[in-house]
């Protein structure tokens, strides 16, 4: 998908142009500063701040060549919708393991009231094999998940952001648009020892101990 193909559909409908930005195929991004411009009218300026693992879904319909499905206030419904629901940003350090986990995990406790991303203050710039696994395992999908870093966010509104690590805490930047912080730490997974076997199951156990609290923290 690529913002000229979303472009060109709404550009087609008379009366309505928009222009922006748009970092498809990442784990997190916006379409900011859209202009919409109504026939006969002036024109009406709007930032949309969208957290792109619900907008994309959306958009690739339209550039797939269902777009004759979709009419221009469809559109605009399915983007308001996503900037309707809260954002929750969590970090850690490498944004390799924990912060990983409770992202999939929160997306899916979340339902359509959350959209949860990710990011570390050191990025490690993989995500470990083990923490993919035990994800899996409980049939969590880890399509578009990528480690990246917390500079990405600066700029944008966050409703939540949760540090999951003590290192984390202590040299996360300051998020100006956070309006909430919490400091959950777990173990980290990636300093355990021994076998494989052995792990995993320190992998399952700090997986069981975030789904825990997200499921506290929303109930």
């Amino acid at each position: 998908m690529s913002t000229s193909s979303l472009s060109g559909y709404i550009n087609s409908e008379p009366g309505f142009t928009i222009s922006g930005t748009c970092r498809c195929g990442r784990g997190a991004g916006v379409i900011s500063t859209p202009k919409v411009s109504a026939s006969g009218g002036q024109d009406t300026k709007t930032k949309i701040n969208v957290a792109l693992p619900r907008i994309t879904v959306a958009a690739q319909n339209i550039c797939a060549g269902s777009s004759r499905h979709f009419s221009i206030p469809k559109i605009f419904s399915e983007l308001f919708n996503v900037t309707n629901r809260k954002r929750v940003l969590i970090v850690c350090t490498g944004n390799s393991c924990r912060s990983q986990m409770a992202q999939a995990l929160w997306n899916e406790l979340g339902g359509s009231e959350w959209v949860a991303e990710s990011a570390g203050s050191n990025p490690a710039g993989f995500i470990h094999p083990l923490a993919i696994q035990a994800l899996r395992e409980i049939g969590l999908s880890t399509d578009g998940l990528t480690s990246k870093s917390t500079d990405e966010f600066l700029d944008q509104e966050i409703d939540l952001a949760v540090t999951v690590c003590d290192h984390a805490k202590e040299n996360c930047p300051v998020f100006p648009g956070v309006k909430k912080a919490l400091h959950w730490p777990f173990d980290d997974p990636a300093q355990a020892t021994g076998s494989d076997e052995n792990k995993m199951k320190f992998f399952r156990r700090v997986r069981e101990e975030i789904k825990t609290k997200i499921n506290s923290y929303l109930n």
